[in-house]
């Protein structure tokens, strides 16, 4: 009896136990920092790709804007007064022009256009694949023709989208009469523009 009460007062062992506690508790402080810093690590890595995403985005958009500001397309009329009737040609300068002119031929049959996707290429500049897509419909403009254009930016991975809306107004037409005998040609150029740009987006 006297044997096992010395064994239950002593304290041979229990430094050992004292330091097996100390140590489960800095194991599990450790493993919660590093959760925690793995976490954070990949908050950041995701921020940095959702900023990456939208400054690419951003990037297009600006530049496809500016692109389009030196875009035009120009309208010719010609009719004649001896039965030849009336044609009228379209046609196109800057980057964007064989888009901007099929877009207004069809426009001006009377229903809007959905175009199909267009590349953006920068000569010494790699771009992530972008899909960018425009629609286009005719507006009544103070007595002129108006053009409105809608662009749109997503990129593969990223949830947010990004839209250029631009104004094509016709400008005042140049009206030039031509006559032969008894046939007079008038001929009549009218010039669209792009202006008025506005960037806007959905998503991240």
């Amino acid at each position: 009896m006297r044997k096992i009460k010395e064994k239950l007062h002593s304290e041979n062992g229990a430094s050992f136990l004292l330091a097996l506690v100390a140590f489960l508790v800095a194991a599990m402080v450790s493993v919660t920092i590093v959760t925690a810093a793995v976490s954070s690590l990949k908050r950041v890595y995701s921020d940095r790709a959702v900023q990456q995403a939208h400054l690419t985005l951003t990037s297009a958009a600006q530049l496809v804007r500016d692109e389009m500001g030196a875009t035009s397309v120009k309208k010719v009329e010609v009719v004649t007064n001896s039965g030849g009737g009336s044609t009228t040609t379209v046609s196109a300068e800057g980057t964007f022009g064989p888009e901007m002119k099929e877009a207004v031929d069809y426009v001006d049959t009377g229903f809007p256009y959905n175009g199909s996707n267009i590349r953006l290429e920068v000569q010494g500049l790699e771009m992530e694949p972008m899909d960018i897509t425009f629609i286009m419909k005719a507006e009544d403009g103070e007595s002129r023709e108006k053009y409105k254009v809608i662009f749109t930016f997503t990129l593969a991975g990223s949830d947010e989208t990004l839209f250029l809306t631009m104004d094509g107004v016709a400008g005042t037409p140049v009206v030039d009469t031509s006559s032969e005998g008894t046939v007079t040609t008038t001929t009549t150029t009218t010039t669209i523009t792009w202006s008025l740009p506005i960037i806007n987006g959905i998503g991240a």
